[in-house]
């Protein structure tokens, strides 16, 4: 029963709204992220032994689609984001839904929201682990000081506060590309996250002075060959 309502909660979380500040997609497209924290705490911390109170932190790495071709223009007035929209899934990882409005209830029972993947770290900022999506299972991240691993560093710049969402815009060959939103700056930034690190660059940057590299995607590689350099000159 606990997971049906569940189920349903997350089935809330289509409508399109007029936000206030648009570039915040939680309030745009009403993503209930409180039902998705109990989610997890319920449904893959538990298992783990792992303390839910209100101490652990989740973050979420949103995945949209978007099949509109944009412009430099769209990019830098953030139009862009006008496009997009959130996809869902099942455990069946070979199928996915773009629009269940034409579903029944039935159809959506077995329905949870494609998010990127998520991570969870502690009252210290410590990451305990991290899941791909909704239906996989929780994996364990072993903690060292200077311990490097895809998504270390996106978390981090969302529990320092200078990201509040995180999303993955799925296209063919995007490499590790994500982009930022810091509402408080109301400014979007593109973040370049490889196995040594990542960078965060503002997306005026981007546009501006390293459009072709991100589009070739040789902008991953330079990122990639910095970062392991930095580590190998910093690590124990």
């Amino acid at each position: 029963m606990k997971r049906i309502v569940v189920i349903i909660l997350l089935m809330g979380m289509v409508t399109v709204t007029k936000a206030q500040n648009p570039l915040d997609l939680i309030e745009r497209y009403s993503i209930d992220t409180a039902s998705l924290v109990s989610y997890i705490k319920e449904n893959k911390l538990k298992e783990w032994g792992i303390d839910v109170e209100d101490t652990i932190k989740i973050f979420f790495c949103f995945h949209f689609e978007d099949t509109v071709i944009h412009s430099k223009e769209d990019y830098l007035d953030g139009s862009f984001l006008n496009s997009l929209y959130l996809t869902w899934t099942s455990d069946n990882p070979k199928k996915g839904y773009k629009d269940i409005s034409g579903m029944s209830e039935e159809q959506k029972e077995n329905l949870k929201l494609d998010i990127g993947w998520y991570s969870v770290v502690d009252k210290k900022g410590v990451m305990l682990g991290m899941g791909p999506d909704l239906f996989d299972g929780f994996k364990i991240v072993p903690y060292r000081e200077n311990l490097v691993f895809l998504c270390i560093d996106p978390t981090r710049y969302m529990f320092e506060k200078k990201l509040d969402i995180l999303f993955e815009i799925w296209r063919r060959n995007n490499g590790y590309y994500w982009f930022g939103i810091n509402l408080r700056e109301n400014k979007i930034y593109l973040v370049v996250d490889t196995r040594w690190g990542a960078e965060m660059f503002t997306l005026e940057d981007i546009i501006n002075n390293h459009l072709d590299s991100y589009r070739d995607g040789t902008l991953y590689d330079e990122v990639r060959k910095r970062k392991e350099q930095e580590y190998r000159l910093n690590s124990e």
